[in-house]
């Protein structure tokens, strides 16, 4: 038999779980800034482990490689296999990372300026700086002239546990 303290007892065991539950869920979830920064931290992971596919699946659907990387195009048309400039890039990193697995890689992105897209809802425009080096040095023929406050645009994806898709950059000139 239950007793009116008890059931006082029940019910503010369940009002805690449930304010633990959203604390934790809220807490997961973060803020706009922190999602993007999780995104980078993943970029810098991919990178630094070679892993091909985590840094093309950061690239949103829409990411405009022929615009961008023209220097592909003739590569997917050359060769028959190969779906599209998705699959080309995935398969260019990893023959990269395969022949360059005994160099260290280290990435640092930094986030410098996060705003809403006008009019385009769940898009961000987003000043990054990203500075790679290998083995402690940075690449000289592949070194981007300038990644410093470099202007991309972001795409945030889910509503649970949002992530975020690069959606387009500006163009990165190489030396």
């Amino acid at each position: 038999m239950f007793t009116h303290a008890s059931n006082f007892r029940q019910h503010a065991l369940s009002v805690l779980v449930a304010v633990c539950l959203l604390a934790g869920f809220l807490w997961l979830r973060g803020s706009t800034g922190q999602q993007v920064q999780a995104m980078l931290d993943d970029l810098q992971e991919g990178v630094e482990r070679g892993q091909a596919r985590m840094l093309v699946g950061l690239l949103d659907e829409e990411y405009p490689f022929a615009d961008l990387w023209p220097a592909l195009l003739p590569l997917v048309e050359r060769l028959d296999d190969i779906e599209d400039e998705r699959d080309l890039v995935q398969r260019l990193l990893v023959q990269y990372f395969f022949q360059n697995r005994q160099v260290s890689r280290q990435l640092q992105a930094t986030l410098h300026d996060l705003q809403p897209v006008p009019d385009q809802p769940r898009t961000y425009y987003a000043t990054i700086s990203i500075t790679v080096s290998l083995d402690g040095h940075y690449p000289s023929s592949l070194r981007p002239a300038q990644v410093d406050h470099h202007r991309f645009t972001l795409r945030k994806h889910g509503r649970l546990l949002p992530r975020f898709t690069i959606v387009n950059h500006d163009p990165i000139p190489l030396r």
